[in-house]
């Protein structure tokens, strides 16, 4: 009898057995168990991770960069991909939504059937590597999360909905009084927690890291000669000047483009001083340097989930942003921040303009989705079966929840950098006036 149960199946039944794995942590478990599926996997490996990226499992996005990942370390890159602009044409066209008009149609990335089976093992590790880092994470950034108790604005009952963070208009600008000098009379929110990172949450980590590992991956190929033999002297030099992960959607500039386009539509998120996208990459960097010296210690190999393997359900969170650069929560800080290098006069002006997202970054706002910041009062919640946010939160209140999570130095130098645009701003009124 042998040992290895799995050398009892024929291939014609083996291969269908291991295609269906749920994930490519599950493949790599079998492979160290089994010699046999080892051997097997030298010839069918391609067929078999391939069905694995392709289950939906893995968000389709972050199924194409383990592609691009895999097939620079493997130098099977698709033969029309010379230079750094066409393999940027290529993640464009693969790991987002967004689309340059010129770009027409491309066959689906795929890998090519001459993948060596050691490649694709070394991809495993790396995908490992990266689920430990994902669930260590969100544990960092869910234990600063939870803790939060925001405020929200005592309110009348009766005008909730309506109610407004106002200032004090005046033509006398001595009399005028900005929304950001209001303290409004507070009161805590209610909080509901919905328990363990979901599949939306889980899912913007580990694309972030995989981000990580493509920029490692064409830093390397442009120094060891995988890259730098075929390309062009002009693209090594490119990617020899990116800093980060945060370079791989802004490729050569190209993404300035106005024209950009989403579907049918234009699409202006790419232009923005905030993007979800460079935001969860940061937010993997802030927890790897803060947490390296853990995750450089043998112990961190036995990081697992702490809680179940957490189904995909579609959530208001619609699973496609996490390749389109925004989110909720994303349009509602930038509402708050208001425009960059403009001040808004207005005595309903918000009150936070100029916070940065720095300090909202260090709580995971970029990571969570729509539930669980609605949970805690600093979004509206949504109703998935009518389909439309109920707006049980007025923006008064949720605009002192974000407010209420900054510290008193924070707010301070909100305060200053407040005043200083609006006393510019009367001190050129009343010149204007007086002549």
């Amino acid at each position: 009898m042998p040992s290895d149960l799995f050398e009892r199946l024929p291939a014609e039944i083996l291969l269908p057995v291991l295609k269906q794995l749920p994930e490519i942590t599950s493949l790599s478990h079998v492979l160290k168990a089994s010699p046999h599926v080892y051997r097997f996997f030298e010839t069918y490996g391609v067929e078999i991770f391939e069905s694995i990226l392709t289950s939906g499992t893995i968000h389709q996005y972050t199924s194409a960069i383990i592609r691009i990942v895999t097939m620079l370390r493997s130098s099977t890159l698709p033969p029309d991909v010379l230079d750094l602009e066409s393999f940027e044409d290529m993640y464009v066209y693969e790991t987002q939504m967004l689309r340059y008009p010129d770009q027409g149609v491309r066959i689906p990335l795929r890998l090519s059937p001459a993948t060596p089976a050691a490649t694709l093992r070394g991809i495993m590790a790396s995908h490992c590597k990266n689920e430990r880092l994902m669930v260590s994470c969100l544990k960092f950034y869910l234990d600063r999360f939870r803790p939060l108790r925001p405020l929200h604005v005592e309110e009348p009952e009766q005008c909730r909905e309506e109610y407004e963070w106002r200032g004090v208009d005046s033509r006398i600008a001595s009399e005028f009084v900005g929304s950001w000098e209001v303290k409004p009379e507070v009161c805590p929110a209610e909080v509901s927690d919905i328990g363990p990172p979901t599949w939306i949450e889980e899912q913007r980590v580990l694309r972030a890291l995989w981000r990580n590992q493509l920029f490692l991956q064409l830093k390397t190929g442009a120094t060891d000669g995988t890259l730098s033999s075929v390309w062009p002297k002009r693209s090594i030099q490119a990617i020899s000047r990116y800093e980060d992960a945060t370079s791989l959607w802004c490729f050569g500039g190209r993404m300035a483009d106005p024209n950009f386009v989403h579907g049918d539509m234009s699409f202006s998120y790419h232009t923005s001083r905030f993007a979800v996208e460079n935001e969860l990459v940061r937010s993997t960097l802030e927890y790897a340097a803060e947490k390296s010296q853990d995750i450089a210690r043998p112990e961190f190999l036995q990081v697992e989930r702490d809680w179940p393997i957490p189904e995909r359900t579609r959530q208001v969170d619609d699973e496609e942003e996490i390749g389109s650069h925004t989110s909720y929560v994303a349009e509602f800080f930038q509402e708050l921040s208001g425009e960059e290098g403009q001040h808004d006069m207005g005595v309903a002006a918000s009150p936070l303009q100029h916070v940065p997202w720095k300090p909202f970054r260090r709580l995971g706002f970029a990571i969570w989705c729509h539930d669980r910041m609605s949970g805690y009062g600093f979004i509206v919640a949504f109703d998935p079966v009518r389909h439309y946010h109920l707006f049980n939160v007025s923006h008064a209140s949720r605009t002192m929840a974000w407010k209420s999570v900054l510290s008193q130095e924070e707010v301070l130098e909100l305060e200053r950098v407040n005043k200083q645009w609006q006393d510019e701003y009367l001190k050129d009124t009343q010149e204007s006036q007086a002549i």
